[in-house]
């Protein structure tokens, strides 16, 4: 019992100076990164040329095809399941009818939810869609599929940028936005190119296999993504307390014994998400940066899809003699939309970084972009001379693209951290559902009643220089949008991102 006594006053004398004592503080282990930035903008990178080429594939002649004439089979998906040109315009329409729902509900999990494993949520529907498409039996079927293979590419869409943003450098942000949306004209000129050739040797439906396998490693890396891996602002007392109170409903409500039960208590966690939703529309709008803004982008992606739709049947119609065979035009206008694409996207974000990576140098640039642009577009139709003509919509086009990633950027830095998903997807919602949707359609209704007042490359000519005044509006918004961000907070420049 002594020897005991003895070593317990020992062991306390031991203790004594140890509790006395500064302890230095044991720096906590750094988990080990997932992944670099540059590897994950690369990552971002292939994903975002995969999506696009689907979108050049379904979209090119040898997927595509037409309809049988006598004498004359029909081929691709048009030609196989006897679609008429309604059907198959319907086609892209019911796809972004997909992307357009999903986009804000992937947007609002993402305040619960880890945002890398939606994205691998995402592209896993995305790969078992575009698996369908080449599987598929008839109209239905295939528009069923390409609705899904809208939803699946709705996640990435909203949060890729974010990531991005997060993790660029502080000076090359927009640089770096720049390089990731490259993939937008490279992955459609791309798909043209792949679907041509892979229908040409194997058959359409084998484009549709071989796309979706590219994906699989994709998928793969995101859904290895470490739970901290995050984006930032996500963290936020709000985003806190939405994943509080749906761990807390769904910790105290047992699940009920019928299937009439369980419906309703998924119906009840739907209208919650759809209360969240409601209430990150008013919260994103009510900054009114984001709201001129976002009217503005409408205007120039509303120009964006009538010059997709319209600009090679236009040159045609105005130079009918220099583009005897339909083809040439294609090929013409094609080629000047990649390379005003690739170089003006690019040449758009190195300014802002140049002049400093900020909200209201991302809008000055766009807005000055635009006016300089307009007044190309404008000219490109009312000139005489071939050569003329095509340089006004090259410079136009040129100016019109640099926009990309300077408006996105600044459509993130309009809003706290934590709403950049939402502001993404709304922005993807209105330029695509009052932008390039209905553009293309109402420039055909207003050319149809101008064909019967002129003649018809009269009717092309003025119907494309009212489809360039869209940039005055445009410009106008975006001014607006300058002169509040002036004032406003830069979201951007109030974070630190030495983490």
């Amino acid at each position: 019992m002594e020897g005991a006594e003895e070593v317990d006053e020992v062991e306390e004398e031991s203790l004594e100076p140890l509790l006395g004592e500064e302890i230095a503080p044991v720096e906590p282990m750094r988990p080990r990164p997932w992944l670099g930035p540059t590897a994950l903008l690369v990552v971002f990178c292939g994903i975002q040329l995969v999506t696009y080429l689907d979108r050049g594939v379904i979209a090119s002649n040898g997927v595509n095809g037409a309809m049988g004439t006598e004498g004359k089979p029909g081929g691709g998906i048009q030609g196989d399941f006897q679609l008429d040109n309604f059907q198959d315009g319907l086609l892209p329409a019911i796809f972004m009818v997909g992307l357009l729902v999903a986009s804000p509900i992937f947007a609002s999990l993402s305040q619960t939810h880890n945002q890398m494993w939606l994205i691998s949520i995402g592209l896993s529907i995305w790969f078992v869609a575009t698996l369908s498409c080449g599987l598929s039996t008839g109209f239905k079927s295939i528009a069923f599929a390409r609705a899904f293979v809208g939803v699946g590419e709705a996640s990435f869409v909203s949060l890729a940028a974010p990531f991005i943003d997060d993790v660029a450098p502080a000076g090359q942000k927009t640089t770096w936005l720049a390089i990731f949306y490259l993939g937008i004209p490279t992955g459609v000129a791309l798909g043209y190119i792949y679907g041509g050739l892979v229908s040409a040797a194997l058959g359409w439906r084998a484009a549709f296999f071989t796309e979706s396998f590219l994906m699989i490693p994709f998928i793969v890396l995101a859904s290895l993504a470490p739970k901290s891996v995050h984006l930032r602002g996500t963290d936020t007392v709000e985003c806190k307390e939405n994943g509080s109170n749906i761990q807390r409903q769904e910790e105290t409500q047992e699940s009920p014994p019928t299937l009439a039960g369980r419906c309703l208590l998924q119906a009840k966690k739907v209208q919650w998400h759809a209360k969240t939703i409601w209430k990150d529309s008013k919260v994103v709008l009510s900054h009114k940066v984001y709201s001129l803004l976002l009217v503005g982008y409408v205007f120039n992606t509303a120009l964006i899809g009538a010059l997709a739709y319209w600009g090679p049947k236009a040159g045609r119609a105005v130079y009918p003699v220099a583009f005897e065979v339909p083809s040439h035009a294609d090929v013409v206008f094609g080629m000047i939309t990649v390379f005003t694409g690739i170089v003006g996207t690019l040449s758009g974000g190195l300014w802002v970084d140049f002049f400093g990576s900020s909200l209201q140098a991302c809008l000055l640039m766009t807005t000055v972009a635009i006016a300089i642009g307009f007044l190309f577009l404008a000219a490109a139709f009312t000139v005489t001379h071939l050569g003329t003509m095509l340089s006004c919509f090259f410079f136009g086009e040129l100016f019109i693209f640099s926009t990309g990633a300077p408006v996105n950027a600044a459509a993130m830095w309009s809003v706290p951290q934590g709403l950049r998903p939402f502001s993404m997807a709304l922005s993807v919602v209105a330029i695509h559902l009052f932008g390039d949707v209905p553009s293309p359609p109402l420039l055909g209704l207003l050319e149809d009643a101008l064909e019967g007042m002129y003649p018809p490359a009269i009717a092309v000519r003025i119907t494309m220089v009212v489809a360039s005044f869209l940039l005055v509006p445009c410009t106008l918004f975006l001014f607006l949008a300058w002169r509040a961000s002036r004032t406003a907070k830069d979201y951007h420049l109030s974070v630190s991102y030495d983490e």
